[in-house]
């Protein structure tokens, strides 16, 4: 799975068919009711009630800069839609509306979790297919259960809280399972507690390191790989409580765990579903 494939693919289509990207889109999506799509070509437009991403800065909701027009990324995904529409459109992919059977089955996934543009997305026993994405501030998940024939669609512009936390709240509610609604006020976390977060958490499988550090009284975050970008990143931090905490801007969520000797020594990360365990560098 890689968007760049996407994206040549977008370029192949309207090559082979001499159209644009979103003038296929419209060929291919007219037979569904209430249709809402077109590729990023467009830009916002708060008259007709589309919603720019936000950010936290300082604890206030900040307006981030107008998407730019990008017509190549089209084929990956970067689209402009609705949750009605993603409901009416999954939910036509799924009853033969758009594509044959033997398409469609192509393109579920088999042994893995990913197949070509569809992903398992189960709620326990509840088998569902379907795809999530994060692209300049916007979140979405799109997911549909063919045995229920319910279909869930999120959008959100903007992140205070994990969307996978979220989507598992909404399964809970739907397939009728205990749910408990989450506190969303940001936590305090003491220099008391910070002590005990602060440390170096390592994945030597994957090569991840969690780098947790105090400067001026304040607890500084960081996820390090080789030599990339995020090793030299202050990541936005947004607590949950004592032992979660949650960065908006890339989605990831640190949960922290097996406190033993005054520290902790396990930090789960999880994003998009994924996790990853790390732990503690006795040396660091």
């Amino acid at each position: 799975y890689n968007n760049l494939n996407y994206i040549l693919l977008g370029l192949i289509t309207e090559k082979k068919l001499g159209k644009l990207y979103n003038e296929i889109l419209a060929f291919y999506l007219n037979t569904i009711p209430n249709t809402i799509v077109y590729g990023t070509y467009h830009l916002l437009d708060a008259a007709k009630n589309e919603a720019n991403s936000m950010h936290l800065k300082n604890d206030k909701w900040t307006e981030d800069f107008e998407i730019r027009e990008s017509p190549i990324s089209d084929g990956s995904g970067f689209l402009l839609s609705n949750a009605i529409t993603l409901n009416e459109f999954i939910i036509s992919l799924f009853t033969g509306k758009i594509l044959t059977q033997k398409s469609l089955n192509a393109m579920l996934p088999q042994q893995e979790k990913f197949g070509y543009g569809l992903m398992k997305s189960n709620f326990g026993k509840h088998k569902g297919f379907g795809h999530s994405g994060r692209i300049e501030g916007f979140t979405s998940a799109l997911t549909y259960f063919p045995d229920e024939k319910i279909s869930v669609a999120f959008l959100q512009n903007g992140t205070v809280y994990p969307l996978n936390d979220i989507l598992m709240l909404v399964g809970n509610i739907l397939f009728d399972e205990p749910f408990e609604m989450p506190t969303l006020k940001k936590v305090a976390i003491s220099a008391e507690q910070m002590d005990k977060l602060v440390g170096t958490y390592e994945n030597d499988k994957e090569g991840y390191k969690v780098i947790i550090d105090k400067k001026k009284g304040e607890m500084r975050l960081r996820v390090a790989k080789g030599d990339g970008l995020l090793n030299k990143m202050i990541l936005a931090h947004y607590s949950l409580s004592d032992t979660r905490i949650f960065n908006p801007t890339q989605g990831i969520l640190f949960d922290f765990s097996d406190f033993r000797n005054l520290i902790y020594n396990i930090c789960e990360m999880r994003v998009n579903g994924a996790k990853l365990t790390l732990k503690r560098n006795e040396g660091k």
